[in-house]
């Protein structure tokens, strides 16, 4: 993928990176420089490989995907969801508003030896994978959600918008997601939504870094959010 970006993936990540704080002074650029790369070093393998891999391929250093994927680690996030039941079909929604919406819209399929297939929603040339669908009709989607614990070291551990790739490729149904989540840290809190669209199941787990909380659907919807609205 990298060599197929080439020269482009460094002015992806520039515009990005200097689109998403939304204002002055919210991005500590200091900080971002000094722990982008620590923090992938840290991650699971398989996305420290995969990153460098971007890197080598697009001849562009480590340092500047790090910063790419760091800088969510540095802002707060705002982010909405829902899934609602219509009819006996199950429709779900998610806000996009401040992650530089006219960035996405681009769709990775992605087959890994012998994991399940997946779909994702995202910005062109990212790993991440805040939004997809397997194979397996599971569809996942997370937004932040602030955390009030701490990472003990014991399990391996990433972001959770790039833990949903591992779940998506590892899981097919709502109970498996359960399960990965028992066996994972993550660097934050989330809301991860989850439909498994050949049962028309669907769950929220409000996610801390080391334990979460399950929501089932009820009353014919779902909604998480971790902001208020203003009208």
């Amino acid at each position: 993928m990298g060599q197929q970006l080439g020269d482009r993936l460094e002015g992806i990540i520039s515009r990005y990176i200097a689109a998403r704080p939304g204002a002055d002074g919210v991005l500590q650029v200091d900080k971002l420089h000094a722990e982008a790369v620590p923090w992938v070093r840290d991650l699971p393998q398989r996305f420290h490989e995969e990153l460098e891999g971007l890197a080598a391929g697009a001849n562009t250093d480590l340092q500047t995907v790090a910063e790419w994927l760091y800088v969510e680690m540095s802002i707060g996030n705002a982010c909405s969801g829902f899934v609602y039941e219509y009819e006996g079909d199950l429709w779900i929604g998610r806000n996009n508003d401040s992650f530089v919406p006219d960035m996405w819209g681009f769709v990775m399929i992605r087959e890994v030896e012998n994991r399940i297939p997946t779909m994702g929603f995202s910005m062109e040339g990212s790993l991440a994978m805040p939004t997809g669908v397997n194979r397996e009709r599971l569809w996942l989607h997370v937004n932040a959600l602030g955390a009030s614990d701490s990472l003990t070291g014991i399990k391996p551990h990433g972001p959770s918008w790039l833990l949903v790739t591992e779940a998506l490729e590892l899981c097919s149904s709502i109970d498996d997601v359960e399960h990965y989540l028992n066996s994972v840290e993550r660097d934050d809190g989330s809301l991860l939504f989850a439909v498994d669209g050949k049962t028309n199941e669907a769950v929220i787990f409000e996610c801390d870094r080391t334990t979460h909380q399950r929501r089932d659907l009820s009353e014919q919807r779902i909604v998480g959010t971790n902001h208020r609205c203003l009208v």
